[in-house]
């Protein structure tokens, strides 16, 4: 702090510069400066030339603020000098009492250094006597402990609980003195004692547990256990169990079992292992829980049991390991996940047991568990299921036209269907398994991904009439079946957006998953990229259905020929090229209105309106045209001859007072084809009053009859 505080006073000291210089005035200063450091570090922004004209420039600065400084303070720099006459005298009056003061601070210092010196010794040996009486004492205790218990060992009129409750304590204490003797001579010499008490108690202890659970005594097992938890053995005692009571039970289970693994057999060996741990084990737990059990009695818990964990699940896992290996194949991938299903029910049970959360996560936690779970092999399963699966979709793919496999499924090619049935065997209960969630949703994504890619392949290649199909060759894809594909999009992408509310996001959030979004993201993603291909489907059928009508609208052009100079009679009903033009539209709706939306399809046919009605109306202006101008050249030549002969021949082209020309025919025909065609287009659900195209269309026809109805009204 104070370092800092000199620091900016020098920083204050030195002078303002007026101009920008290459360096940092302050750096002089700083107690670290070198001047490597500082011209290198300006070499990189300056010349050395730069360099040294700015040094020179600085140096001014501070010779003339020197010479500033010195001038300001100049009175107190020349009395400096008078202000020291007769200083030397009153320094060597002070001297002698000072010198005095230093010799005297020096030997108390002296004498003081050594009382500390013969205190910190002191406190040592008091320090280390302490140690040396409390280790007497321990051993003392030792010895006293030992001989206790041998005499109390060694007695005969002692019962034998009280024996064991008596013994237990004192070997606690044993314990707790040999801690604090330990590579001391006494407790070498000592030890086989030891040695001979600890087993003699563990026989006793180990006798009187197994009698005590064979003969269901639980006050005799609670005294027991508590003697167990009091010498620090709680261990042994969960051995003794493990080898006393719950290997031998095993044992005989596995082997009335016979290595038996369908499922059946396997439901009912869990339910006997679990009847075994409820009624047998069950009554350890009570008693060492605190809880009553089932003879009502009730007794104090002791801290630090876990027969569940500790004694009985080894041994489980242990007499699978030994007598089940079969349990654990994967060749029927069916038949293993059965089995996996009915062992995870098996191992909730146990869970089910435990006495508490804690006492859960130490059983999942545990070597058991870990060796269990290695066992069964769930990537191999998974490999397995991914190749029916796969394997099943590519298959659908080589016709994906074919009837389909489940008609109740909404799906009208067999590819869609084939996907959807593969996906949703995925989830099923029976595939299934939570620990795989996230190679089940990958595979979904894969499957999705795959069904896109075969869309785009049967997308049209432009300039050709024919699609690809998955072996690369050319196959003929007819609308209706590009229309079914549409509505096995809509049909996928709701039944998938059901599945993953219904099933993925409960197994999700089983799974405890940070981020569920980010799976709806990669699900949106792909549904996304599979629905943008409608669009161009639908382009391609409108197509297909205008290519189709388009080349019989040419036959308008022959309606002249039908009527000029015929003698036909007017007509009353439309050309039957008008049925061709429809057909196609027609016929495509007669299919798809049984599986299509009304809305969708009555959108998709309004295109085709108005794509034919731009071709018909180009047909039919160039045909009025036609026949306007034949019609006005005929007029000027009979005009151009004069006279009443000019309008009997007139009168006579016209077809006679009363009756239609052969041109009125002509639009008469024109309009009924036209009106035709819009009776049709509306039967099959277009609302022809809003197709623009067609309204043109109609309005044409209709004008082009008024001039044509009223001059041969006048004539």
């Amino acid at each position: 702090m104070a370092t800092s505080q000199k620091d900016n006073k020098r920083i204050l000291l030195l002078p303002v510069t007026q101009t920008q210089l290459c360096f940092d005035k302050n750096d002089f200063v700083k107690k670290d400066f070198c001047v490597d450091e500082f011209v290198a570090k300006c070499r990189q922004k300056v010349s050395l030339e730069t360099l040294r004209e700015n040094l020179e420039m600085y140096f001014k600065l501070l010779k003339n603020a020197m010479i500033e400084l010195i001038n300001k303070d100049y009175a107190d720099f020349v009395n400096l000098s008078s202000n020291l006459v007769g200083m030397d005298k009153s320094i060597e009056i002070l001297r002698e009492p000072l010198n005095k003061i230093n010799v005297v601070v020096e030997e108390t210092q002296e004498l003081m250094s050594n009382k500390v010196i013969e205190l910190e010794h002191a406190l040592k040996e008091q320090s280390n006597l302490k140690r040396r009486r409390q280790l007497l004492k321990h051993m003392k205790g030792l010895i006293d402990a030992v001989d206790k218990i041998e005499h109390i060992q060694n007695a005969e009129e002692f019962k034998a609980e009280q024996v064991s409750e008596r013994i237990a304590g004192e070997f606690n204490q044993l314990q707790h003195h040999a801690v604090f003797c330990k590579n001391l001579p006494v407790l070498t010499q000592i030890r086989p004692r030891i040695a001979e008490i600890t087993g003699n108690l563990q026989k006793s202890l180990e006798r009187e547990l197994v009698e005590g659970i064979v003969d269901g005594e639980a006050k005799k097992i609670h005294r027991c256990l508590n003697s167990y938890a009091l010498i620090g053995k709680i261990s042994d005692a969960e051995n003794l169990v493990r080898l006393h009571i719950i290997n031998p039970q095993l044992q005989q289970i596995m082997m009335e079992h016979d290595r038996q693994v369908s499922v059946p057999k396997l439901k009912q060996l869990f339910t006997r292992i679990l009847d075994f741990l409820s009624h047998n084990l069950r009554f350890i737990c009570d008693i060492t829980s605190g809880r009553k059990t089932k003879t009502g009695q009730q007794f104090r818990g002791i801290l630090g049991y876990d027969f569940i964990v500790n004694s009985a699940w080894p041994a489980i896992v242990t007499s699978f390991e030994n007598h089940l290996a079969e349990l654990f194949a994967t060749e029927d991938s069916d038949l293993f996940h059965q089995r996996y299903v009915q062992c995870m029910q098996f191992v909730g049970s146990v869970e089910r047991l435990c006495g508490s959360q804690a006492s859960i996560n130490r059983m999942r936690e545990s070597e058991s568990s870990s060796n269990l779970m290695t066992h069964w092999s769930l990537p191999m399963y998974f490999q397995i299921r991914f190749q029916k699966i796969g394997r099943a979709f590519i298959s659908s793919l080589a016709d994906p036209c074919a009837e389909v496999c489940d008609p109740s499924l909404g799906f009208r090619l067999n590819a869609s269907c084939a996907v959807w049935i593969c996906i949703e065997t995925c989830w099923k209960d029976e595939v299934f398994i939570v620990s795989l969630i996230h190679r089940f949703w990958k595979l979904t994504l894969q499957l999705i991904s795959r069904y896109t890619t075969w869309v785009n392949q049967m997308l049209p290649v432009k300039g050709e009439d024919k699609v690809a199909t998955t072996e690369g060759k050319l196959a003929n894809f007819n609308i209706d079946q590009m229309a079914a594909l549409v509505h096995d999009l809509d049909i996928l992408n709701a039944k998938m957006k059901a599945l993953y509310e219904r099933v993925i996001v409960p197994y999700a959030e089983q799974q405890k998953l940070k981020d569920i979004s980010i799976l709806k993201d990669a699900l949106t993603d792909q549904l996304d990229g599979l629905l943008n291909k409608k669009e161009e489907i639908v382009h391609f059928i409108v197509n297909k259905l205008v290519e189709q009508s388009i080349g019989f609208l040419r036959q308008a052009q022959d309606v002249p020929r039908l009527f000029r100079k015929t003698n036909r009679a007017a007509p009353t009903d439309a050309s039957s090229y008008v049925g061709f033009v429809a057909k196609p539209c027609t016929s495509f709706y007669s299919v798809q209105a049984v599986y299509m939306d009304s809305g969708m399809l009555s959108d998709w046919l309004t295109q085709f309106v108005n794509e034919i009605s731009t071709r018909f109306h180009s047909v039919v202006f160039d045909v009025l045209t036609s026949v306007r101008k034949m019609e006005e050249s005929l007029m000027r030549l009979q005009k151009m001859r004069g006279g009443r002969s000019s309008a009997g021949n007139l009168s006579a082209l016209g077809g006679g007072e009363g009756q239609l020309s052969d041109d009125d025919k002509i639009r008469l025909q024109l309009y009924l084809d036209v009106e035709n065609f819009g009776k049709q287009m509306t039967n099959c659900g277009v609302e022809m009053n809003k197709v623009c195209k067609y309204q043109d269309l109609l309005k044409l026809v209709e004008e082009s009859r008024t001039p044509a109805s009223s001059g041969s009204t006048t004539q």
